[in-house]
């Protein structure tokens, strides 16, 4: 792996980006191997003072020219990881941007990692074909609504927030959707917009997404969701109403799966459905008794043995919530057995859902 910063103490003399290209050029075969190549621009601190730059405070042509042949060197980069915070910047990451799409656009780049500007991300969108991953992290806007129809063809796994996930979508053969927003860009008819994600990706396989609902929707959610070809579905539904607080009763956990409802999802083999309420944990994890706990595993026993789903080994359901600092909650944890299936209960636990990288 190749990253922009600098290492022995003649680098540390250089300005990072500088200190890298030096670095490919000093040992060419050695850059010809590498296959990940970063360029991480330090996190601002609490105070909004400037960090050190990634760039040279006014780089010269010679600068640019050196790095564009620096990175020639690197015919086999599979992967590039940008995260450069632009607002310390002037207009150093836009040429380190075009650099990037004109060096690597006849290479086999297949997954790109950024946090860029909307402009900045859809110019490598529009300049790698060769694609097949794309992460784009946490943002706000739609950053890839101008994103041509025929950009991406190749494309098959892709994380971003629900707006550029209804402009990818569509045309492409994705077969993994990762959303893991934490700013609330998917307020308003967030579970309306999710179900048109999955219902427009016939190719889709796997599926993490954070869902904001109101209180009343854990009626009606997963069977939107329903879908011919997903294997594993992950879903975190966060409630708005957090006057809201769910009982922790039978019918409760029932209510997210609906009575024939595992039969919209025909192929499906993994389902983890995990209940927010800011307030359960604080409200109910000391009064729930080991009788309401026993009933609900058995009400789930019962329903997924009436269900008869051929494919589904695992089911992972449970709510989550505060109390203090401690966050945690109850999981009903229910695995095939042959034709009978065991509901296990994990108390004050809380099984983070898998990564991007753990579902590709």
């Amino acid at each position: 792996m190749a990253v922009c910063r600098g290492g022995s103490t003649r680098d540390r003399d250089l300005p990072r980006i500088e200190a890298f290209a030096d670095a490919l050029m000093r040992d060419p075969q050695r850059a010809a191997h590498v296959r990940n190549i970063r360029f991480v621009h330090h996190v601002p601190n609490y105070f909004w003072v400037p960090p050190p730059s990634t760039f040279p405070i006014e780089p010269t042509e010679q600068v640019w020219a050196s790095l564009e042949e620096a990175l020639r060197l690197l015919i086999r980069v599979e992967r590039v990881r940008l995260v450069i915070h632009e607002q310390f910047e002037s207009s150093s990451p836009c040429r380190l941007v075009n650099i990037l799409g004109n060096v690597f656009n006849q290479s086999c780049v297949t997954r790109l990692d950024a946090r860029l500007s909307g402009r900045r991300l859809l110019s490598l969108c529009q300049a790698w074909p060769s694609l097949t991953t794309l992460s784009t992290g946490e943002m706000y806007g739609t950053p890839l609504a101008a994103l041509s129809p025929g950009a991406l063809p190749k494309l098959r796994h892709v994380r971003s927030n629900i707006a550029s996930l209804l402009q990818v979508i569509p045309g492409r053969p994705i077969e993994t959707v990762y959303n893991d927003e934490q700013y609330k860009d998917n307020r308003g008819d967030a579970l309306g917009r999710f179900n048109a994600i999955i219902q427009h990706c016939k190719t889709l396989r796997k599926a993490r997404l954070h869902c904001i609902a109101e209180s009343d929707d854990v009626l009606n959610f997963l069977p939107g969701f329903t879908h011919d070809n997903l294997r594993d579905l992950y879903l975190f539904v966060e409630f708005e109403d957090h006057g809201h607080v769910t009982p922790l009763i039978p019918s409760s956990i029932m209510q997210a799966l609906p009575p024939g409802v595992l039969g919209g999802f025909p192929k499906l083999e993994f389902l983890q459905v995990m209940l927010f309420d800011s307030l359960f944990l604080a409200h109910h994890i000391g009064s729930v008794d080991s009788k309401d706990l026993n009933a609900a595993a058995e009400a789930l026993s019962t329903f997924l043995g009436s269900e008869g789903h051929s494919t589904l080994n695992r089911i992972d359901i449970g709510f989550w919530g505060w109390a203090g600092q401690y966050q945690g909650g109850i999981r009903f944890i229910a695995t095939r057995r042959g034709n009978l299936w065991d509901v296990g209960v994990v108390d004050r636990d809380w099984s983070m859902m898998p990564r991007f990288d753990d579902m590709l």
